[in-house]
């Protein structure tokens, strides 16, 4: 009997995850998303093994977690992790050569090597995102006769360019599904003629409704040192160009009585008298910030579903964001006002509408809660695992 054909037999299941990244306690945001999907795997009885292989670079600053750890999820449930390190090359284009081919390999080396050395052996492959993860599965699967899925979400992939569609789709032939988070990524995937549409399909992200829940907004603000006046806009988010925080200041800067609750970091730097909180939280207390808060606006110009959207939502916020098909199945003209995320005028009217009409506020924010209550993590673990058996085929 197969590995693919045991999938098929009533015994709890063994996945083994392999992904580009994972959080850990000096890296505590990063990949959170695929934590919550691991946890609530194991929490329906799922044996869940994570490879989350490190790129070792030249910077000394780079912290990394140990090779071999476990964690445990809130109700009590093990996962093992194992983190092996390998050369990173970054994806640089030398003339007609592309130094991601090295990354990649080494990358499946790891994940190979890490099977091998402590005698992994799960009853399917399932990987965040298509490159370099859901490729090495693809590979690997196919060698030691295993089902393989992965998760679709990230923006368009590297891996598209420097291996070319043919290959590419011979890589993937052998695959039993993929995870698209959105339509807009289904679409997209499609587009590039590497999966067959019957092997696709949508599962929107989700929140642990656990933790986003609303607080008491007056509660919140005296937490956080807010005034009970201030008109709060919250943003979460990379301090990026693609997530748009300085467009967002830039709009705040229109109105003197605009504020901003700004959750994350990066490159950019925004400052000004306006911002009322910058910088990192720990994950749980995002929504104790998010409920001293207004509304929500995210002027970003790429995602697959947006965790930081649905989880404001889940907070009861009112929207504003993107006008891309990327936000078509979590926003509409219910719950958001949605704006062309590259025009800080159309950024700031949208704010200033909200600003101006709490029955706006409010019907936004009931329409909010309806839509994220229906897209709770447990929820989406439990249908993923469902569909996954669905979509096995034995040899």
């Amino acid at each position: 009997m197969t590995r693919r054909e045991e999938w098929k037999m009533n015994k709890k299941k063994h996945i083994c995850i392999i992904t580009y990244g994972y959080p850990f306690d000096k890296k505590p945001h990063s990949y959170t998303f695929v934590d919550k999907l691991v946890c609530a795997m194991a929490d329906q009885d799922v044996t869940c093994t994570v490879i989350n292989p490190i790129g070792k670079t030249f910077d000394k600053n780079n912290e990394m977690p140990p090779v071999r750890w476990k964690k445990k999820t809130a109700k009590g449930n093990e996962i093992e992790l194992f983190c092996p390190r390998y050369l990173y090359f970054y994806t640089k284009q030398v003339g007609k050569f592309n130094t991601g081919i090295f990354t990649f390999h080494l990358f499946k080396k790891a994940v190979k090597k890490t099977l091998k050395k402590y005698q992994i052996k799960p009853d399917c492959l399932y990987a965040h995102f298509i490159f370099p993860a859901g490729a090495t599965a693809a590979i690997i699967g196919n060698e030691l006769k295993l089902p393989v899925f992965f998760a679709y979400g990230e923006s368009t992939p590297w891996g598209i360019k420097i291996f070319g569609k043919k290959r590419l789709k011979k890589y993937f032939e052998s695959i039993n599904g993929v995870v698209a988070v959105s339509t807009a990524k289904k679409n997209e995937l499609l587009s590039f003629s590497i999966v067959s549409e019957d092997k696709v399909a949508i599962f929107l992200n989700a929140i642990d409704e656990t933790v986003f829940y609303p607080r008491s907004r007056e509660a919140m603000r005296r937490r956080y040192g807010f005034s009970k006046e201030d008109f709060i806009v919250a943003f979460t988010g990379n301090f990026n160009e693609s997530k748009g925080v300085m467009r967002l200041l830039e709009a705040a800067n229109k109105d003197k009585k605009i504020k901003l609750a700004l959750i994350g970091n990066g490159k950019f730097k925004p400052e000004g008298e306006n911002i009322v909180f910058k910088g990192i939280l720990p994950h749980n207390e995002v929504p104790l910030m998010l409920s001293a808060c207004d509304i929500f606006v995210l002027p970003t110009l790429n995602e697959g579903c947006s965790n930081a959207i649905i989880e404001a939502m889940a907070c009861g916020l009112p929207i504003v964001s993107s006008d891309r098909a990327f936000n078509y199945d979590i926003l509409n003209e219910n719950n958001a006002i949605l704006v062309e995320p590259e025009n800080v005028d159309e950024i700031y009217e949208a704010i200033a509408r909200l600003m101006k009409s709490a029955e706006m506020r409010s019907t936004f924010s009931e329409k909010s809660l309806e839509i994220s209550k229906k897209l709770t993590i447990e929820k989406r673990a439990i249908d993923i695992l469902k569909w996954m058996e669905s979509k096995n085929k034995t040899d």
